[in-house]
């Protein structure tokens, strides 16, 4: 399978994780720090391989994403505004290990 090729102003990222049964991740994208990520928009998908809540928050607290008991959340254009960045939570809900992937695109 051949990966589709991102246009040339989007910035990608990709990562992978295993948890345990009833387990959560947490990660964060602090765009504080991450000034080129500054007045782009984030999209990405959730995927497991068993049921998993997905939930994007600003760091004001506002909920700006929520999916649960999905193998396969997707988000669109959620704004990257300076001094603002979103913790992605994904909890296993399941009584199994869970593989986790979790892509992102910027642009």
């Amino acid at each position: 399978m051949t990966p589709t090729p991102y246009p040339p102003s989007t910035q990608a990222l990709e990562f992978k994780g295993c948890l345990t049964a009833g387990a959560s991740g947490t990660y964060y994208v602090d765009n504080q720090n991450l000034y080129y990520l500054n007045g782009l928009a984030m999209s990405g998908t959730v995927t497991s391989d068993f049921p998993v809540n997905v939930q994007l928050v600003l760091v004001t607290g506002t909920i700006a994403f929520a999916e649960n008991s999905t193998t396969l959340a997707r988000f669109t254009d959620l704004p990257m505004l300076p001094e603002q960045g979103y913790t992605i939570t994904v909890q296993n809900v399941g009584n199994q290990d869970n593989n986790v992937t979790v892509d992102l695109r910027f642009g």
